[in-house]
């Protein structure tokens, strides 16, 4: 299009609509991408009655999955590679263990889900 001006903004958009990969570099779509986890038991709480969780359950697991989505970013950017996979190792099985005490109790700690 000849003698159009289009602002930075307006160029950048067209481009995220032109390469969507493109928006993964998106701090905005890094915050919100954890997040869109939680559409799945919300989804589920339509269909079934077997999903019932409250306001404080999507809370805490969106608090969850923000902490740690936000430590295997910092581990990326200040490990190098050989100790990069042992520490997001650990910090899935902690996201996991945790995840498993605050929905069913494993280990009978004062966090313990029902």
């Amino acid at each position: 299009i000849r003698g159009v001006f289009l602002s930075p903004k307006v160029v950048r958009y067209l481009y995220h609509l032109v390469n969507p990969i493109s928006i993964m570099n998106s701090s905005r779509l890094r915050l919100l991408s954890p997040l869109l986890l939680l559409g799945i038991p919300a989804l589920a709480m339509f269909w079934t009655d077997e999903v019932d969780w409250s306001l404080l359950d999507f809370f805490v697991m969106g608090v969850l999955l923000l902490t740690f989505s936000f430590a295997i970013r910092w581990i990326r950017l200040r490990f190098p590679q050989h100790q990069k996979r042992v520490y997001i190792v650990v910090v899935i099985l902690l996201f996991f263990l945790l995840w498993a005490e605050l929905g069913v109790g494993i280990f009978g700690s004062p966090i313990a889900g029902d």
